[in-house]
């Protein structure tokens, strides 16, 4: 062996390809370098430094090649407690991650890490990679997008979940976890994911899964929700929290009823093929409106402030990215009248969002398209004010259920401060027993339920006489069909909410009407303003700025610029209530068929609409059909917004 008599090597010796082959069969990094640092003393001995130098490097350059077709190294990890992976070329044990370069070893990481599962989102087809690393004696997992860790500028963004890697090792990095992912091909799994909670649907709810609460799918997306994910738990005693529930539900509040059919609803919308909905319960403080939602949270989730319940302060782009992830539990919002400054003060816009079921498509910076959000739930919420005022379009009411709070506390027996105590330590278990219940009665038990209660409402609107908006019958159909499942597979205390209470809770086809809901503002307007419209008086003849006047046969004349501001601030459009009003035949028309016409006022005849003051809106007329739409009569058509 030619290494171990160094000081008596010839000149041929230290040129030899034998000395090289010895001298890189050495396993140890030290020895070699060692053994190499003599070899170099020698040669400069004999004034050979500069051609041993060159062949090292040849050799080191051949032999490199060499390894990488034909011999290359079968290292393994060396972490403790974790699976054993082939690395190729990489060491990798408890100190770190490193390769031996011609610059000496490079290291990849400074601790642990490899990749455990390749993950292929069932939505968008993509692929996330989950990494394991041990930081601080801890071992911890992220999932990352494929991207992230091809790229050695991407790479460098895994610093913010404390992995040590920087501008310097990004390179190694990105070659140790691809090389490891294609060395363990069999031992790396490949699973399905998704980054949304609720149905992961199969041909049936039996054969389908619901995250969290079921094995076989991973959720990748919990980097990225905060507290949400970690929120929707089991904590405390399953019977405790049925215990107390159960005395709430004694009191047969509608509140909590309803809270807690809205909150089991959420999961039965996507399965029954429905829109979503808002159930808000509104009215003064100290009333128990957030102890409701803390009732309702507590069926999936941790109900403690900061949790699964949505902060109202936060941006529409949040809530949206949040209804995405929901999917299809529940959205539930303390005081909802926050983001009043977002909607001008009227929750039109945002309702019309929520209960969009998407958010608007938007561009990305490469001039491509976002993924779009979507969602199928119910949305819980509470506030101070009415969701929906006498200016909301028909469209936002009908999609709104309200509960109004009375003067009376909602919770009594227990108190609402003894209920939120013991919902703060027992949570999270009914979630788990209701999916269990719908998966045994399975999709065709969820539409006989549906449609039973879909009849029965629709029978009590042909009882009493009041014709209710479909938009609104739809969703308590649904909550009356979670109620009794609810009750039959977990509360079993035979109490069940009240069908014609329910009822009550509907808007009519008056209620939604814009026609109506503006001409009662017109009229308002009309009442509160009177003297606008009375003969002034012979002494103070021009003191008041004159809308109209009041004319014969119970009707009043609106100048027309008077008549667009006020049918504007009611919400609505002048050709298009004028339309209406005309199918209704509440105003006068000039010979042509115009709703506007010359009146004499005070010396000179303004255009004006010219409404009857004495109109019952409770009567909807025989021109009106049950869907809502009116007949377009002859001459109409030239007032239609779209004309």
């Amino acid at each position: 062996m030619l290494l171990e008599y160094v000081e008596k090597l010839k000149e041929s010796d230290l040129l030899s390809e034998e000395l090289f082959e010895e001298l890189f069969s050495v396993d140890s990094d030290f020895d070699r370098e060692k053994k190499h640092q003599e070899l170099q003393a020698k040669a400069k001995e004999f004034k050979l430094l500069t051609q041993f130098n060159k062949l090292y490097s040849a050799y080191q350059k051949e032999n490199k090649k060499d390894l990488m077709v034909t011999d290359m190294p079968s290292y393994v990890t060396q972490f403790t407690g974790q699976p054993e992976l082939k690395t190729g070329m990489w060491r990798a044990d408890m100190n770190g991650v490193w390769i031996l370069t011609e610059k000496g070893r490079e290291y990849a990481c400074s601790h642990p890490i490899y990749p455990k599962t390749i993950l292929v989102n069932v939505e968008t087809h993509t692929c996330k990679v989950e990494l394991v690393f041990l930081v601080r004696n801890k071992w911890e997992h992220i999932f990352v997008d494929r991207k992230v860790i091809a790229s050695r500028t991407s790479i460098v963004a895994l610093a913010n979940h404390g992995i040590r890697v920087t501008s310097e090792n990004a390179g190694f990095l990105v070659r140790f976890l691809s090389d490891v992912e294609s060395l363990n091909e069999e031992t790396i799994t490949e699973s399905l994911s998704t980054s949304r909670l609720g149905w992961v649907t199969g041909e049936s709810l039996k054969d389908s899964y619901f995250l969290p609460f079921e094995n076989g799918i991973v959720f990748d997306n919990e980097n990225n929700i905060g507290n949400l994910y970690t929120s929707i738990s089991e904590m405390g005693y399953y019977s405790t929290w049925l215990d107390i529930v159960k005395t709430v539900r004694k009191q047969k509040r509608i509140e909590p009823l309803i809270g807690l059919a809205t909150s089991f609803a959420s999961v039965l919308v996507e399965p029954l093929g429905i829109l979503p909905f808002i159930i808000g319960i509104w009215g003064g403080t100290g009333k128990g409106k957030t102890v409701t939602l803390k009732l309702a949270t507590s069926v999936w989730a941790n109900p403690f402030e900061g949790q699964y319940i949505t902060d109202a302060k936060t941006t529409l782009t949040a809530m949206e990215i949040r209804l995405d992830v929901l999917n299809n539990l529940p959205m539930i919002v303390d005081d909802l009248s926050q983001l009043k400054g977002k909607t001008d003060g009227d929750f039109g816009d945002l309702i019309y969002m929520l209960c969009s079921g998407s958010s608007k498509g938007r561009a990305t910076k490469e001039a491509g398209l976002r993924q779009t959000s979507s969602w199928k739930n119910s949305i819980f919420c509470t506030s101070e004010h009415s969701f929906t005022t006498e200016t909301s379009q028909a469209g936002a009411i009908n999609r709104v259920i309200e509960i109004e709070c009375g003067n009376v506390d909602i919770y009594t027996e227990p108190n609402g401060h003894d209920l939120c105590e013991v919902l703060h330590k027992n949570y999270g278990h009914a979630g788990r027993q209701f999916i269990e219940a719908v998966k045994t009665l399975d999709s065709d038990g969820i539409q006989v339920l549906y449609k039973k209660y879909y009849d029965i409402l629709i029978d009590e609107m042909q009882k009493t006489g009041i014709e209710k908006e479909l938009k609104q019958i739809i969703p308590m159909a649904v909550i009356l069909v979670a109620d009794e499942i609810a009750e039959e597979y977990i509360f079993q205390d035979g109490i069940r909410l009240d069908i014609e209470t329910c009822f009550k809770l509907l808007k009519s086809k008056t209620d939604v009407s814009e026609g109506i809901r503006t001409y009662r503002y017109l009229m308002d307007t009309v009442a509160s303003s009177k003297f606008r419209f009375e003969e002034p008086h012979l002494d103070d003849p021009e003191r008041f700025e004159r809308w109209g006047k009041f004319m014969g046969g119970n009707k009043v004349a609106i100048i027309g610029k008077f008549f667009d501001k006020m049918v504007a601030e009611a919400g609505s459009n002048t050709k298009a209530f004028l339309s209406w009003a005309k199918s209704v035949d509440i105003v006068d028309r000039d010979k042509n068929g115009n709703a506007k016409k010359n009146v004499s006022i005070l010396g000179s005849s303004p255009r004006c609409v010219v409404i009857r003051t004495d109109w019952d809106t409770e009567e909807l007329t025989d021109k009106q059909d049950n869907d809502g739409f009116m007949e377009i009569t002859e001459g109409i058509q030239e007032e239609l917004p779209f004309m």
